[in-house]
């Protein structure tokens, strides 16, 4: 087994992700900006509004890639 397929290698790829997800998240306007996108997209797939749905995913985008050039990781 290599380094690269093992459980243990692995986890720490995934943990170092997700850190660098949380210092984007959760930077300067807080973690409640980013569940508000994500409510509204769960709320227009729940109304089975579709232009709803695409409309909000790409405000999400748009605040998820301004959040990356802010946070300059």
């Amino acid at each position: 087994m290599t380094s690269a397929s093992s459980p243990w290698f692995s986890s720490a790829i995934v943990e170092i992700g997700l850190r660098a997800r949380d210092r984007i998240a959760h930077s300067r306007e807080g973690w409640h900006t980013t569940v508000d996108h994500h409510a509204r997209i769960a709320d227009a797939v729940a109304r089975r509004a579709p232009d709803r749905a695409e409309e909000a995913t790409r405000t999400l985008l748009e605040h998820s890639a301004a959040s990356l050039e802010r946070s300059q990781i």
